[in-house]
Order: C-alpha cells, then structure tokens, then sequence
C-alpha cells in the first residue's frame, strides 16, 4: 500500500520539511497505515493521539528534548514518524516492534513504560537533573486523562506546582482509558469540556492570542492567563501553581503547533489541555471506542468462556447468595469481566479509576464493616499497591478479602511490562496471605467459594485467556493448603500451581512416549500455604520432584516447595524448579513466550529427559 506523505517519512526530519496541508495528508495517512495492520492492540487509542504526535514532532526534537508518553499504549504514531514505518508489520509480535515505548529499539523511545500515571514524575526528575546540568532541552509529558486522577500523577503536579520548574505537561483528554474515565478529577475536566461561556471566552481570547505579534508574546500571555482563569474551571491545576491553557482541538495540527510553538519557551510548569476523539478517523471505533480499544472485534468469537467470564459470572452467583460481597476494580472493569457483575449489583461494584493505591485502601475500609470485596487487579498492576496490601490489609490480621489476580504469568503480545510475574514472591512473604491458583475455569469457581465461605486474606491468581478444562476425579471439598492427585505414575513427580498443569499433562505424554515413563501429577493448588503432604509423599516415592508455574524462580512456587523439603529434612537435590528464569521475556504470542521461557510442555519434556539422566539420578 502506497501513502503519499508517509512514505516520506524516514525520521521526525522529513515531517518537518512538510506544509500545514501535507501534514493533514499525513494525518490519514497514519490512520490508514494503523488500520491496515492493527487487528489487535489498542487501535482506538491511537487514531485519536495522530495529529497530536505530529504536532509535538513538529515543535520539538525528541533526540535532544525529552518527551515520555505516559502508559505509552499510543505511541504507534510516534513508531511510524520515526523510521519504523517499514518494520509496521511486525507491531506486537515475536522478534518485531514492542506496542509499547522501548529504548532498545529507537533512540526516539525516552523510557519504557506501559503503566499509567508515571510520565509527570519521570519528566519532573529529568527537569531538575537538566537544572544542575545548565541543560535548556525542552521537556513534556503526553498523560492521558484516565492517568490523570492516578496518585503518582496528584503527586507530581503537587512537586511541580512547588519546585516550578519548566515542564509541558499535554493532557490528551478523550474521556476514557479502557473503561470510561471516573472520579472527581474527570468531572473537572468535564467541567472544562462542557461550559459554554467558557468556549465562547476561549475563542475571543485564541484570536486576541494569535491576532498578537511575536515580540508582544509573554505578556499577552499573562493577560490571557490571568482572564482565562476567571473563568475557566481549569483551578484543579492552577490552584497547584501550574499554568492551565486549554482546551483546545486536539486534532486541528494547525492550531497545535501554534499553541505548542507559544508555550515552549514560556517559564515555570504549564499544563495544555488537548481533546481528542477515540477512534477518530475510523467511525465504527469513533461511535464505540471501547468494543475497539483493543483492535477490530473478532468476526468469529469464540464459544469458550475466558477466565474473565468464569470469574465474572461465578461472583455474580455468589454475590446473589451472600450480600456482604462487594466487588472493586481499577478502571478494568471491562477487561476484568466485572462490567457483568456491575450491570447486575451497580450498588455492590466499584470502579476508583486508575488508583490501585487508593482502591486496595478503600477496599480494606469495606472489609472493615464487613464486607467482603472481592478485588479484581491485573497482576501487573497490583505491584503498585504493594504497602496497601501490607498495612491496610495483612497488618490488620482480621479482614476477609479477596485479591483476585487476573492476567496472572505471561500474558502475550503486551510483554514484558504486563507479565504478571512476581505475585507469588512478593505476595506469600506477608503474614497471614493465602495463595492459591486454579487449574481450570471449574476450579477458580470453587476457589471462590472456598474464599467467600472461609475467613481469612487470599489471592488467587489466573492466565489471561480461555479457560482450561482438566478432568478430575476428586471432587471432595477444597481444604486449606491442599492439593489433588491428577495422575499416579512413576520416578518423576510434577508438583503443578495453576495454569501450568495444561503443559505438565502434554510433557507427562511425551515422557510416556519417548522414554516409558508416566509421570505422577499433582494439582497443588496452593502456593501458601503449601502441601507438606503431598511434598514429602511426592519424595519418598519418586526419584525426582518438578514444580512448575508460570512465574520468576526467585521466590515463586519452586521456592515455596524447596523451603516445605528443607523444613522437613528432605534432601533438595531430587528436587528441580521450571519456571520463568530471572529475566523479561519480551512480547509474543501467549504460546511463544511459553516456549521463549521453556514453559511449553515439549520443552519441559526435554528438560526432564535431561534431568533424569544426570548422574545424581543413574
């Protein structure tokens, strides 16, 4: 496919060669080229971010400025301006081009970044380093408003109202993130969106603005600053001590670089409110930016409920039973499922917005009148939370609640920023904490009974996905800490947390095959408290024991069985953790980043051959 002004563009040079007409040629041509490769992956995003990035690559140089986008999910614009058109189609898969910002692959990538609310911090850090070093570089943050409300954000409009260094914070208003943005921060810049003597003030004032020759600049400025803000409902940040202009067409290139052109030099932090349309330029997307936040809905769908239905539908049947349960997520409500939870119990069902901090504090709060909610975090995102979870939640040692880790272990072509990784770890080392991890969509629901019905503080953890369907013939009641015989074999024993007994039952098929060996497997269930049982049964019949997840070596479910054996005197060295080894395992599909980590059940096979012939075992 042939594009007019695109196919120019080599580097953020060749745009600047360009008039205001060819730009807007440019304009569709990104969205063009988007379109044509982008099935899945935040398409909607960044239809709407197009102009906007021009505009910015216009006015700055990124090899000497520095800009960060915050969440970075809207960077494909950036990508294609910046000599990556050619390597488009490989965008989120193996070996091609991360849908994220990655340093390692362009000088024009500031940081690597994926989680929301950093970029004012990180850009302010930048600032003040520049300050000691007498370095005059220009630097902006691009945060969209779902980030806005989040605490690192408050917290560093706060430092830079206090500190007044010159940073451009662009606020790319589209009034959502994936789920609809929330909270008393959004119905301030509603407030800024809707008021209509505000618009018509805004205009008069733009025209006096652009009406004003150059060597007038600043001081006009200050005036329309100083009116502006008499009337503008924009005091959130001007109460902080940053200056407010704003809201202006987001998609109007012309008027962008202007105004960005007029506020480059200008001291002190300035925040400029841009609105922008989700899905803008594709009108199936613009109508209904959440069904194509993440790329053309499927025209096939599959018929298999993913975990995120089992989770949803499951909470809503308990919910129903038992009114004390309550639900919360941070603005996931959509990926987490729970927008079906929230179109039956709308009273029982809390969305705070980009906040994990806030949300698991409000939520020990409902644990407090006794409630019990039932948190659903993306496990990647629950790490920011983490002292919440310690002082709000494990120090009280009384609360019920329930974590509910969705998108737990790799998670595909998103990579190594949403690899929900390390919950195991950092989880299990607080007193008093339940893990548990389910080995089908079957399980999870029990799981979840067996949390609402027992009091105490649990986790339970789950793939991103389909659910897995795994035959068992144990159908007792779950108990505390206890796991399942899924198959009796021989010499080698699979201990197995969660989705990873779907690969322990391919490999335990291969062994059976290739060298006359059926496998014993085990169903562990829990992380923390572990079996001891089944460990030391596990030993005293087998040659070799082999824990398997979907998560870091260091400190996962592998520890957690080595720590169960040393307790018991149990020699360790039968003893061989699979598992995703100390390093990030970049985007891919599900299914390659499983075989990138030798977590595929071929692998494992492999490397069990190789186990049971090293010498300790022949």
């Amino acid at each position: 496919m042939k594009f007019k002004q695109l196919d120019k563009i080599q580097s953020p040079a060749d745009l600047k060669k360009l008039n205001r007409e060819e730009l807007v040629e440019l304009a569709e041509d990104i969205r063009n080229r988007i379109t044509s490769v982008i099935n899945k992956g935040h398409l909607a995003t960044n239809l709407g971010v197009t102009e906007i990035t021009i505009a910015i690559h216009y006015v700055f140089d990124f090899l000497k400025d520095k800009v960060i986008f915050d969440v970075g999910h809207n960077v494909y614009p950036h990508k294609l301006i910046t000599g990556r058109n050619k390597d488009f189609e490989s965008i989120r898969k193996k070996d091609g081009l991360s849908g994220y910002p990655n340093r390692n692959e362009s000088p024009y990538d500031l940081f690597n970044t994926a989680h929301a609310s950093a970029s004012i911090s990180t850009m302010l850090g930048i600032r003040a380093g520049f300050d000691i070093d007498k370095n005059n570089s220009k630097t902006v943050a691009i945060i969209g408003d779902g980030s806005m409300p989040g605490g690192m954000s408050m917290e560093a409009l706060n430092q830079a109202g206090h500190l007044g260094k010159n940073i451009l914070i662009i606020l790319n208003d589209n009034e959502m993130a994936i789920s609809p943005t929330v909270g008393a921060v959004t119905n301030s810049l509603n407030r800024c969106r809707s008021t209509g003597f505000y618009h018509k003030s805004h205009s008069a004032l733009s025209s006096i603005s652009r009406a004003s020759p150059d060597w007038m600049g600043k001081s006009v400025h200050k005036v329309i600053d100083s009116l502006k803000n008499m009337i503008v409902p924009g005091q959130l940040f001007t109460e902080l001590g940053i200056r407010y202009r704003g809201p202006i067409d987001g998609h109007d290139i012309d008027l962008l670089i202007k105004t960005l052109e007029d506020l480059k030099d200008l001291g002190g932090p300035i925040l400029l409110h841009v609105l922008t349309k989700k899905g803008k330029g594709l009108d199936k997307a613009q109508a209904d930016p959440l069904k194509y936040h993440d790329g053309f809905p499927s025209k096939t769908p599959s018929t298999s409920l993913k975990y995120q239905d089992v989770f949803a539908e499951e909470l809503i049947n308990i919910a129903n039973k038992h009114p004390e349960v309550v639900a919360l997520t941070a603005a996931m409500a959509t990926g987490t499922g729970l927008v079906k939870f929230q179109a039956v119990h709308p009273d029982r069902c809390f969305d705070v917005g980009i906040a994990e901090q806030h949300g698991v504090g409000f939520a020990a709060g409902l644990a407090e009148t006794k409630k019990i909610p039932f948190i659903a975090i993306y496990s990647t995102f629950l790490q920011r939370a983490l002292d919440q979870i310690f002082q709000e939640w494990a120090l009280q040692e009384v609360l019920h609640g329930v974590f509910c880790l969705d998108r737990s272990g790799l998670v595909g072509s998103d990579g190594a920023t949403h690899g929900g990784v390390f919950d195991i770890a950092y989880l299990r080392s607080f007193p008093g904490m339940i893990l548990m991890a389910p080995k089908d969509g079957e399980e999870l629901r029990r799981l979840m009974w067996f949390a609402t019905n027992n009091k105490g503080l649990y986790a339970i953890r789950y793939p991103r996905g389909e659910e897995a369907i795994i035959e068992s013939t144990d159908n007792s009641p779950i108990q505390l800490g206890k796991g399942e015989l899924l198959q009796a074999g021989e010499k080698i024993a699979f201990l197995v947390y969660g989705a990873m007994n779907t690969e322990a039952a391919i490999a335990a098929k291969i062994l059976e095959k290739e060298i006359g060996i059926k496998p014993t497997i085990f169903n562990m269930r829990f992380a923390k408290p572990v079996d001891h049982q089944i460990i030391k049964d596990a030993f005293d019949h087998h040659d070799v024991l082999i824990t398997l997840e979907d998560h870091q070596l260091i400190g996962g479910f592998g520890t957690a069985v080595a720590e169960s054996m040393l307790e018991q005197n149990l020699d360790t060295r039968k003893l061989h953790r699979i598992g995703i080894p100390d390093k990030f395992i970049a985007h891919a599909e599900r299914s390659e980043q499983f075989i990138m980590a030798g977590l595929d059940g071929s692998s494992i096979a492999k490397t069990v051959s190789k186990i049971i012939d090293s010498p300790i075992l022949t």
